[in-house]
């Protein structure tokens, strides 16, 4: 990876990674009923793969032992929708990066690099990359204004660092 790429990565996985950890996204998945932090994160990691099974999601997210998956999914999806789960994500995430960095949501700086991300985020390459094709196919994460971290979380879901590579040689 070149170093460019190196240096561009924090920035990246901190905006892809930050509704992990805001105190909005437990409150957010609390209100509609989800029990625990885990349970949240588990559907609202999955819910653009549907009413996805313990099985599925410990398969896609392969880092997770099956029994921890379990004792959250698929009691979430009795607890709550996936549309209703995602949506109450990407709400969250847009409101945490309003009050994060509100001097860069909705400016010019922000629409350059959300069309830049969504274009490489776009391009064909979905095979082997479960989560990434149900999240860019669903097509339900984008904001009213069509700005959107989710392209970064797409970007994400790639083989990252051959898209970093190639976002660093275009000079981007």
């Amino acid at each position: 990876m070149t170093s460019a790429a190196r240096r561009l990565w924090p920035a990246f996985e901190t905006y892809h990674a930050h509704i992990y950890f805001v105190p909005e996204a437990a409150e957010a998945y609390r209100e509609l009923g989800l029990k625990g932090g885990w349970m949240g994160y588990f559907a609202s990691r999955a819910a653009a793969l549907g009413a996805a099974s313990p099985g599925l999601v410990t398969a896609v997210f392969f880092n997770f032992h099956p029994a921890m998956v379990a004792r959250a999914l698929p009691d979430a999806w009795a607890l709550a929708s996936p549309d209703d789960v995602l949506a109450a994500r990407l709400r969250t995430a847009d409101g945490a990066l309003r009050r994060l960095i509100p001097d860069h949501v909705g400016s010019p700086a922000e629409a350059e690099a959300a069309a830049l991300a969504r274009e490489a985020a776009e391009a064909p390459a979905l095979s082997g990359r479960p989560l990434f094709g149900a999240r860019l196919c669903g097509r339900r994460h984008r904001r009213a204004n069509g700005c959107s971290n989710t392209h970064v979380s797409l970007l994400r879901k790639r083989n990252w660092m051959k898209v970093m590579a190639a976002i660093t040689t275009k000079s981007v």
